[in-house]
């Protein structure tokens, strides 16, 4: 994943983490409240739901980068790409 500006992509993956755990945190706080209104209760469920699918989401991005380098060393080890015995 490349971006247009000068922030590294792993840079900008670790402050989109810190911030989805500032927000899985306070949203977990408000639900925990006693007594919210139904519709604050459940606006805070969307918000948690929504940041717990993103953090999941740049996880997965995280693997599939370190795949790809994990893949590229073995095919600079082994001197080929796909097809090569």
């Amino acid at each position: 994943m490349e971006t247009d500006s000068s922030i590294p992509v792993l840079e900008v993956r670790k402050r989109l983490f810190l911030c989805l755990d500032d927000v899985i945190g306070f949203s977990k706080k408000k639900i925990g409240t006693p007594k919210k209104l139904e519709s604050d209760y459940q606006s805070y469920l969307r918000i948690l739901v929504s940041a717990v699918s993103a953090y999941g989401k740049l996880l997965e991005l995280n693997a599939l980068d370190l795949l790809e380098q994990r893949l590229t060393v073995l095919e600079q080890t082994t001197g080929g790409g796909a097809g090569t015995s």
